[in-house]
Order: C-alpha cells, then structure tokens, then sequence
C-alpha cells in the first residue's frame, strides 16, 4: 500500500480545538489501497512531517471555508505549503471539495457565493463517463485560469473538477467518502492517480 499526506479540517468541540478526519476518508482510502499520514494543523509540524516522511502524494480534504471565503485557519498555509510542494517536486496531489477551491484560489481564481450544491446530486460527464456526483458546498465558480482544464461541469455550469495542465494536479467538487457503498469509480480514480 502507498502512503498519501492528508489534511484534516479544524473543529471546536466542547471549549477543545481539534484536528479531525471524517472515518470515511479511512476506510475510503484503504479500499484505494493508500495508507492516510494525517497531518495536524500546525505549520511547524506540517513541514517535518512534509520533509521527513516517505509518500507518494498529498490529498487535501474537504470540510470549512478556506480564508479567502472568510475562513480563518493554518491549514490553509498547510494546504499552500503543499501545493507549492507539489508543483516543485512532482507530486501527485487531489483537492476534494474545500481542497479543490484551495487550488483554485492558489491560481487566483475567484470563488463566488451559488445555491443549489450542498445535500444536492449532479450527473457530469467525466472523462467520458457519466457518473452521478454528491454536492456539499456553498462556493463555485464557472472560470478557470490558463494553467488548469475544466474536466466537468454540472448542468448548472459549475465547475465540478480540474486537472492541471502540466503538473499532476486535479480537484474535484464531491465527496467520494460519502457514498454509501464507495463509488467504483471514485477508488479506480484515486488508486490510479497515486502511482
């Protein structure tokens, strides 16, 4: 199995902050054949784990508004700090959801206020398959930059996915930990992406 870095959202539970992973995202990954290094919200922990540990990709998880939407977090000069890595190093890196607009705004792209994705369902076309996606948020857009290639869009013109067009760079809009069994698709997806 190939291990992965994984960011972890921020909650306040009880007067306590906490650093937490949806268990989905466990057992989502191992069924993708990945071993999860969860990574705490602290920069300065965030970059030995960065240097010193042996992975062969980085997934930013969803959950939390990301600062530029009006959310207040380190992880987000975490998840910069690892995109950053990823395009200077080579690495295999998938935004889902909050992570996904963590790439789009790292590449300037403006997120905008929309209704109609979050508890809803969309069917996009992509790479050639028509596959059903959930949807959990309350941001999109329908621009891009010139460094990344819409790869689906819901019928709505929401962007629902990207790739980057030189570096192995990809976000999607839903949640692959969500369904209930795991999509078929979304492990082929993830299994292959991490090489």
């Amino acid at each position: 199995m190939k291990k992965i870095i994984v960011t972890q959202r921020e909650d306040l539970f009880e007067n306590e902050y906490r650093d937490s992973l949806d268990i989905r995202w466990i057992y989502f990954l191992e069924k993708c054949n990945l071993i999860p290094i969860l990574i705490p919200n602290n920069i300065n922990l965030a970059k030995q784990y960065v240097d010193e540990e042996k992975y062969v990709g980085i997934l930013l998880t969803g959950g939390g508004l990301i600062s530029s939407l009006g959310g207040a977090s380190p992880r987000d000069e975490i998840e910069k700090l690892l995109i950053s890595k990823s395009l200077s190093n080579n690495i295999p890196l998938i935004g889902v959801c909050r992570g996904m607009q963590q790439i789009q705004s790292y590449f300037k792209i403006k997120l905008k206020k929309i209704n109609g994705h979050v508890n809803s369902k969309f069917e996009i076309n992509y790479q050639n398959n028509k596959i059903t996606i959930n949807s959990f948020h309350n941001y999109g857009t329908e621009d891009t930059a010139d460094n990344l290639v819409v790869t689906s869009r819901s019928s709505d013109n929401i962007i629902k996915s990207i790739s980057h067009k030189e570096h192995k760079i990809k976000g999607i809009m839903w949640h692959p930990e969500r369904n209930d069994p795991f999509n078929n698709f979304d492990i082929k997806l993830f299994g292959e992406f991490f090489v």
